[in-house]
């Protein structure tokens, strides 16, 4: 039993029954019937609604680097939700299940989300699997619900977001990561139907105001190429400084895009290259995920193996850093490997 879509905010009304969003940077004009570009707001005679308000198309219990967040409450097990829709449109989309088609979802309600998130041993609620920020007002009553009970509150985002609702949400989240998808506004236009500046911008915003970390998946052939790395790496130096943590991730070939597959060399490289224009340490995570707990001497020999491994892969060049990460390794604190990731902090 869905729950009654709930009045949206963040629009503006027109003659007709008309309205345009103002949630996102789409801005979509949207006469009476017509649905955004999200797929999670509809013009219903005149007034916008937030279909999605109190839907859930799953949560799970999860240990908080999975979002990925590795330096935020490292250890810890964090309540997970989401809904569908998405205001991206993404051909690589490696949940595209339920960001670019509505799925069946389940009520509840942001009482019964705060409560979830501090049972079982979870620190809060992370909003994830889909886009959560098209959910605006599910996402704001849900947060404020789970700060009430002392909890945390962690935004999964693509970052496409305008700035007053984003800035109504701040005082309620404690942590962001934001996918930045590529540091190219032709991918972005090509590949995900929209553009890269409003990102940019989120990303600046936030830095220095919340707990962030960055996550940028690799697609071969795509959005790899060493300089647009290390421009992106330029730029991240510039406006959010040395220390906000960055997560490069393996693309695993999803419909309808089937380029190329998974060549850990050059994932690896790529990292490398990236690391040395951040000026941070690099690590590859390639064992199986773990259970978050494991005491320091087990983390030390799981990374042990590991840059073994990269030193075959990569050369000298790889080597001196990683002899980096080496004295860095106690700062980082990598408890968890998930395979697929690599894992670079100041």
């Amino acid at each position: 039993m869905q729950m009654t879509p709930k009045a949206a905010r963040f629009y503006d009304r027109f003659p007709d029954n008309a309205v345009s969003c103002q949630l996102c940077p789409h801005t979509c004009f949207l006469r009476n019937g017509g649905v955004g570009t999200c797929g999670a707001r509809k013009n219903r005679n005149g007034t916008l609604q937030a279909l999605t308000y109190g839907e859930v198309t799953g949560a799970a219990v999860d240990p908080v680097e999975k979002k990925p967040l590795y330096h935020f409450h490292p250890g810890s097990r964090i309540y997970s939700v989401g809904a569908w829709g998405c205001n991206l449109k993404c051909i690589f989309c490696q949940n595209s299940a339920i960001s670019q088609a509505e799925s069946p979802t389940v009520p509840l309600s942001p009482a019964e989300v705060a409560k979830n998130g501090m049972a079982d041993g979870s620190i809060g609620v992370a909003y994830t699997y889909n886009e959560p920020l098209i959910a605006m007002e599910y996402l704001i009553d849900c947060c404020k619900a789970v700060r009430k009970l002392g909890g945390k509150n962690v935004i999964v985002s693509n970052g496409y977001v305008n700035r007053a609702p984003l800035e109504e949400l701040l005082p309620w989240a404690d942590a962001f990561n934001i996918d930045v998808k590529a540091f190219n506004n032709d991918f972005y236009k090509r590949m995900c139907g929209a553009k890269l500046e409003p990102v940019l911008d989120t990303v600046a915003f936030l830095s220095g105001k919340v707990h962030m970390e960055l996550t940028t998946l690799l697609i071969p052939e795509a959005n790899d190429a060493i300089p647009e790395l290390e421009d992106l790496a330029d730029w991240i130096s510039e406006n959010c400084g040395r220390s906000v943590p960055c997560h490069l991730t393996a693309y695993h070939p999803e419909l309808p895009l089937r380029r190329g597959g998974d060549d850990g060399r050059d994932f690896e490289e790529c990292a490398v290259h990236f690391s040395e224009k951040v000026g941070v340490c690099v690590s590859r995570q390639r064992d199986h995920p773990r259970r978050l707990g494991h005491d320091l001497r087990q983390m030390r020999r799981d990374g042990g193996e590991a840059r073994r491994l990269r030193r075959r892969r990569l050369g000298h060049a790889a080597g001196r850093k990683l002899r980096q990460m080496r004295r860095e390794e106690q700062h980082c604190r990598l408890k968890s490997f998930d395979p697929g990731v690599i894992h670079i902090c100041a």
